[in-house]
């Protein structure tokens, strides 16, 4: 067989990059200077005697296109695999010396100590006129027993030793920083990087043409052309791999089918629990918006309030002026009549009205003591009659009537005691159950936050403690937020309570946490106890099963790092014989009964009632809440309803003490009056009759006297009209003033209040005004109109907001369940993930990335 090739045709440039030159620098015996092969893009014949260095410069251009690690050195003189490597080049081996004393052989180089080498080779593609150079640099420090560092270099221009790889001194990271500074040389660090980089360059599309050239750049002979090019040019097909990759697709496609299942539930279960969430935040906006208006009532409210006030001064100022000027008049008018009225005095004491003058002043002397025992009399009457005693009538009847008050003001005493006394008892009551109610409402708070049942004294200390540490909660757990009675033996929860009441209370420490635990915890006052067990961080093999009737068989323990440890202390501390009747528990050596007697060797019981067995607000194991919430409710209820009969007995005590109070104070003041002659207003009648009888007497033995006292008397009736107008006047203006002083003073308070307050939001103000109008459809136009709206608008957005913070609160306990519901059926998609509201974006984010994979859909 004869293979001919034809000449090429010279008008024509040969295709695709060829190779230009290949310089080498202390690579293998091509030592101390550059040494160059020189190709011009032609087809190149390299000839010499053995050992030349034929197989070095193949090697060179090999190391060049392919990683190392696949690299036969040596191959093309027929030498076995590994009697060359890059080291071996690099230190330039060029002979082996036996050892005569050992008979062990070493290498001997041409280059000892700290040395580099440099590979490089140019390509050029004379039909686009394109240059590509490659190069790599090679270095091995004094004393580096493995292979020699490198890095790796392509260019766009065609580069040289001598001129770019040269006179960077001892550290190879000088060469590398100058090559990358200059513009389109890359410096790589990876053989796949540099590899991707000038296949990239070159145009070589496959890998498999690199391995082709890996097959054959070496080859002395082919005996087979047929396989050789069924191995080395066509790509393999492996039947028994493509029947696995179908096997493993099938697995694939099934474990997929299962994703899509187990996604379209996420999404099922997911969608109620973020429209809960929606609600919740919606109704936190809502109650946010609600506070705001509680906030701005009072200067939307001032606002109103100045404006109606600003007319009222007005008004007042106006009835100040009208009263001014009536006082004016009324008082001319007033000394105009006094004046009239002397005069007549003095005529009618010319006509012998001296005796009338006296019967006059007597007259009007018994009048005002007539009318000062009047009301002393109708106030002792009244006071009769506010305290239950009968009226009186004369001087026998008061005597007997003090001695009643006497009597009853002693009585009225004692009770008022008695009810005071009972107020006390009931308001030390009312503490009590208010301190409790308080108590139980922040028990409640926290653990609609949480999923343990573990007391919120004990959650506190651990927050204090994570929080200092700078340590997730979830690395320092209780032993019971991990540990619960499994569902089938539930009878047995509360005689599990009594038994690992006190261990389920204990932190458990990992080794890693155990020192700055103990740490925090001697230099910290805990107010309170706390026990904590160090976990080993090697933990014991898991023991055996614990027997079938022993009360650790009914127990379930979460998955978690210190699973094992619980198991071997549940083994122990739990070990205990379950006993259905007191017989077998007299005989076992270690039982438990449902009641929660315990029983330890050596003759020791214990039977714990301090709460009822059955009392799950005491209980404190188990990874869910849900019950213990339910049973603090229930308490949280009958603790109200208790409250509100409490404090309906203390009003009415309240209203007793307030009534007795009243009547002993009235009988207090009865007790005052102790002379019927400061009560007997009808003596003082009767004298006046006798008077005025004399005083007619005289008028008639005289027409001028009776002519002058008629007049007189007409006359001192004016008076006293335009004296009372002019009282009247003087009230009117009083009021007037002291209204006109108010409203200023109210005044100067709005402006006060309204400088110091924040601008109402347009949104609120828009807000406020839209109920105002629901509630008052026609503009207050009175200061009272405004105070009645502000009450109401008080009233209806309290009421709007305590109805939303209820809604929010029965959508938070049930948000928080179903998250809890959620994360107990799909523990790995939760492991990260806690059940409280804080978390409701980590599972929208988990309901987002499932619509975004878009799994359902298939």
């Amino acid at each position: 067989m004869q293979l001919t090739l034809d000449p090429p045709d010279e008008t024509t440039p040969p295709a695709g990059y060829r190779l230009d030159r290949l310089e080498l620098l202390n690579w293998g015996t091509f030592d101390r200077r550059v040494w160059t092969l020189r190709a011009g893009g032609s087809n190149t014949l390299l000839t010499g005697d053995i050992g030349s260095g034929k197989s070095t410069v193949v090697d060179a251009v090999t190391t060049l296109l392919l990683p190392a690690q696949r690299i036969s050195y040596n191959k093309a003189a027929g030498a076995e695999n590994r009697e060359r490597s890059l080291r071996s080049y690099v230190q330039g081996h060029w002979r082996s010396e036996r050892n005569e004393l050992t008979g062990t052989t070493r290498q001997v180089g041409l280059r000892t100590g700290s040395t580099y080498s440099v590979l490089l080779a140019v390509f050029r593609n004379t039909g686009y006129d394109s240059t590509v150079t490659l190069a790599q640099v090679l270095w091995l420090r004094d004393g580096d027993a493995g292979q020699p560092d490198r890095f790796y270099v392509t260019a766009d221009a065609d580069l040289s030793i001598a001129g770019d790889f040269a006179d960077f001194g001892s550290d190879p990271t000088a060469l590398k920083r100058r090559l990358r500074s200059r513009a389109g040389v890359a410096v790589h660090t990876t053989f796949p990087d540099y590899g991707r980089e000038f296949r990239r360059r070159l145009g070589i599309e496959s890998e498999q043409a690199m391995e082709l050239f890996h097959q054959t750049v070496s080859m002395k002979s082919v005996s087979d052309l047929n396989g050789f090019v069924r191995s080395h040019m066509l790509e393999p097909f492996d039947a028994a791999g493509w029947v696995d990759r179908l096997v493993a697709h099938f697995d694939d496609l099934t474990r997929a089918h299962e994703s899509v299942v187990r996604a379209r539930t996420h999404l099922q279960q997911l969608r109620p629990l973020l429209a809960d969430a929606d609600t919740h935040a919606r109704l936190g906006a809502e109650i946010d918006a609600l506070g705001a208006q509680w906030d701005a009532l009072p200067a939307f409210v001032a606002e109103r309030q100045a404006a109606l006030l600003a007319c009222r001064i007005d008004e007042l100022g106006r009835d100040v002026a009208a009263a001014d000027l009536e006082l004016t008049r009324l008082t001319g008018e007033l000394t105009h009549k006094r004046a009239r009225e002397q005069d007549l005095v003095v005529q009618r004491a010319g006509h012998g009205g001296d005796r009338l003058a006296r019967i006059d002043e007597l007259v009007t002397a018994e009048n005002a003591l007539r009318t000062d025992r009047r009301k002393r009399a109708d106030r002792f009457a009244a006071l009769l009659t506010g305290t239950g005693l009968a009226p009186v009538a004369d001087a026998h009847t008061f005597l007997v009537r003090c001695a009643e008050i006497a009597g009853a003001a002693e009585h009225a005493a004692a009770g008022t005691a008695e009810a005071e006394g009972r107020r006390s008892e009931l308001d030390v009551t009312l503490a009590g159950l208010r301190a409790e109610t308080e108590e139980l409402r922040a028990e409640l708070g926290s653990l609609r936050g949480r999923t343990s049942n573990l007391p919120r004294q004990s959650l506190d200390l651990r927050a204090r403690l994570v929080a200092e540490l700078g340590v997730a909660a979830t690395a320092l757990p209780f032993a019971g937020e991990l540990i619960q009675v499994a569902a089938p033996h539930r009878a047995w929860e509360g005689a599990a309570e009594r038994l690992l009441r006190g261990f389920a209370l204990s932190l458990l420490v990992p080794e890693e946490h155990y020192a700055a635990v103990s740490r925090w915890i001697d230099g910290h006052h805990l107010g309170g106890r706390l026990v904590y067990y160090r976990v080993p961080a090697v933990l014991p093999a898991a023991p055996e099963l614990p027997p079938a009737r022993s009360l650790a068989a009914t127990l379930e323990i979460q998955d978690s790092p210190f699973g094992p440890w619980l198991e071997a202390q549940l083994a122990r501390r739990a070990g205990h014989e379950r006993v259905d009747s007191i017989e077998e528990f007299q005989r076992s050596t270690k039982a438990v009964t449902r009641a929660g007697q315990i029983k330890e060797p050596g003759g020791r019981h214990e039977k714990n009632d301090t709460t009822r067995i059955d009392d799950r607000r005491s209980y404190v194991l188990g990874w869910s809440n849900e019950q213990k919430v339910e049973a603090l409710l229930r308490q949280a209820q009958q603790l109200q309803e208790q409250l509100n009969r409490r404090e309906e007995e203390r009003r009415r005590v309240q209203a007793a003490i307030d009534t007795a109070r009243e009547r002993e104070n009235g009988l207090t003041q009865l007790r005052v009056y102790d002379s019927w002659a400061e009560l007997d207003w009808a003596a003082c009648v009767a004298r006046i009759a006798e008077l005025t009888e004399e005083r007619e007497r005289l008028l008639a033995a005289s027409g001028e006297l009776d002519r002058i006292d008629r007049e007189l008397a007409e006359l001192r009736a004016g008076i006293a009209a335009t004296d009372g107008d002019r009282a009247s006047a003087q009230e009117r203006r009083g009021a007037a003033a002291g209204a006109l002083a108010e409203a200023e003073q109210r005044a100067a308070r709005l402006r006060a209040r309204l400088d110091a307050a924040a601008a109402v939001p347009t949104e609120v103000r828009t807000a406020l005004d839209t109920r105002a109008a629901q509630l008052a459809p026609a503009t207050p136009t009175s200061l009272d109109d405004v105070d009645a709206l502000e009450q109401q608008l008080s009233r209806a957005i309290n009421d709007d907001r305590e109805r939303r913070r209820r809604s929010q609160a029965t959508t938070e306990r049930r948000l928080v369940t179903s998250m809890g519901t959620f994360c107990r059926l799909h523990p790995a998609e939760t492991i990260e993930m806690d059940a409280s509201v804080g978390a409701a974006g980590e599972f929208r984010a988990l309901h987002d990335r499932l619509l975004d994979d878009d799994l359902p859909r298939f």
